[in-house]
């Protein structure tokens, strides 16, 4: 067997190894939540500020991290925050999340609205919130991601 008929095997056997790791569960749980239509809920007084997409892994010092979608919203005015909020929370429960009808209290002093949904990979989560008395009364967020595994 020549050298390079070696390299050529172990090249192929090395792309394949990629393309198993590529088809992970880290994969299919991000996937999932990408499927959702609230992560891709728009609306014409919100402009998206920042997305994060990120599938399951080790984030910072080793922590275990979860397959997420978070998305930052800016609303236009501050008096359609609360209509925003409400037409979210209504999308939500329209496409099967089931979603708390009273708010919590954030830490800041903040909204925020929890769910869940079964989903065919496991439980996701989802939090709507706002903080119309915070550092940026403008911000709306939706953040997906899966119920701790026991």
């Amino acid at each position: 067997m020549s050298f390079l008929n070696v390299s050529a095997r172990v090249g192929l056997l090395i792309l394949g190894m990629l393309a198993v790791s590529a088809c992970s569960t880290d994969d299919e749980l991000l996937s999932s939540l990408l499927d959702e239509l609230i992560a891709e809920y728009a609306h014409p007084d919100l402009q998206v500020e920042s997305r994060l997409e990120q599938g399951e892994g080790e984030g910072l010092l080793g922590k275990p991290v979860q397959a997420r979608v978070n998305t930052r919203y800016r609303a236009k005015y501050a008096d359609v925050v609360d209509e925003v909020i409400e037409d979210i929370l209504s999308t939500a429960i329209a496409t099967g999340w089931e979603v708390d009808q009273k708010p919590s209290e954030g830490l800041s002093g903040g909204k925020f609205w929890a769910g869940t949904k079964e989903l065919p990979v496991g439980v996701a989560v989802i939090s709507v919130g706002a903080d119309p008395h915070g550092d940026d009364p403008l911000e709306v967020t939706i953040r997906l991601s899966f119920a701790e595994r026991s």
